[in-house]
């Protein structure tokens, strides 16, 4: 993590704010979670050699979290260095009004959609990286708001049964319930990889900075 700013106006690598406080932005939260959702893959791992089926659930929880997160953080990390940037009056990619709309969007997924039509990519909103994300957050979704149900073996949560074909790694034969074909270390692998090549496509293609 590092703390950006102009050092001329603030101190601590801060800036001034429209009010006339010191603030500073801290980035790089994005690959602290990317590292840590590729350790909770190994940690899957090696519960699935330990033959501990606890160790496995929490540690792929753990991948889907962080993975998200780690989207999540590349994308509010940007769109903050840009409002901060406009606001020193330096040119920048966003307006004003990118920035608010894209504040204002429900939901990681649809600010990316509106990060991406800010900037003139949303051809990257036609690709298998794009639909590996949307179903990255809503497996997150149902990870972090555990909602039981009791429910027929082999189906899905609701949200999730347009991804089963997406997320790699899920058990389905034999049946079983979803938590226990989600919870594995190829899904847990399959979240991090996902975040990773999202993070590097939006790098590689310019939508945010390297």
């Amino acid at each position: 993590m590092s703390t950006e700013g102009n050092q001329s106006e603030g101190q601590d690598g801060g800036s001034l704010g429209e009010s006339g406080s010191i603030e500073s932005e801290v980035v790089g939260y994005d690959q602290v979670f990317l590292e840590e959702a590729e350790r909770a893959v190994l940690r899957a791992k090696s519960g699935e050699v330990a033959n501990n089926p606890r160790a496995i659930a929490g540690a792929t929880a753990a991948a889907v979290l962080c993975a998200a997160a780690a989207c999540e953080a590349l994308l509010s990390e940007y769109v903050t260095r840009q409002d901060s940037a406009r606001r020193r009056k330096q040119q920048t990619t966003l307006s004003k009004e990118d920035v608010e709309g894209i504040r204002k969007r429900r939901g990681a997924v649809t600010r990316w959609e509106a990060l991406l039509t800010a900037v003139g990519a949303t051809a990257n909103l036609q690709g298998g990286e794009y639909h590996s994300l949307r179903c990255l957050f809503k497996l997150r979704n149902v990870v972090a708001h555990r909602n039981a149900r009791a429910m027929p073996l082999g189906t899905w949560p609701e949200c999730l049964r347009d991804c089963v074909s997406v997320i790699r790694g899920l058990k389905r034969d034999p049946p079983v319930d979803w938590t226990s074909a989600a919870y594995n270390p190829e899904v847990a692998e399959w979240a991090h990889r996902t975040a990773d090549t999202w993070i590097v496509l939006m790098r590689s293609a310019g939508v945010v900075p390297r």
